[in-house]
């Protein structure tokens, strides 16, 4: 059973498989899949073009999928794809891809 805590806001048109558990002040955009057994811990953002496998744990202040932050970037389309299992700690940030 899935569980969203009231102050997380997930697109209407977001993917979201069984068992995900999602924690106070997450994000999640509208172009994202979220396969199955997702717990993301509080004030996680998953956006952009993104697609992400089973169960996985994200921890505080990870920024997954947004733009990339280099100023080469000039609004292609970008998306990130994750497809094995991870536990992706506190603070990091993985962007999409052209």
């Amino acid at each position: 059973m899935s569980s969203i805590q009231p102050t997380a806001i997930v697109d209407q048109n977001a993917v979201l498989g069984d068992n995900i558990e999602i924690w106070p002040f997450c994000t999640v955009g509208s172009n994202v899949k979220l396969v199955n057994g997702w717990k993301l811990i509080s004030h996680v953002v998953i956006d952009g073009d993104t697609d992400i496998g089973s169960e996985n744990i994200f921890f505080p202040f990870c920024i997954i999928g947004p733009e990339p932050q280099d100023m080469k970037y000039q609004q292609e389309k970008t998306g990130f794809i994750l497809v094995m299992s991870m536990y992706l700690e506190n603070q990091l940030l993985c962007t999409g891809v052209p």
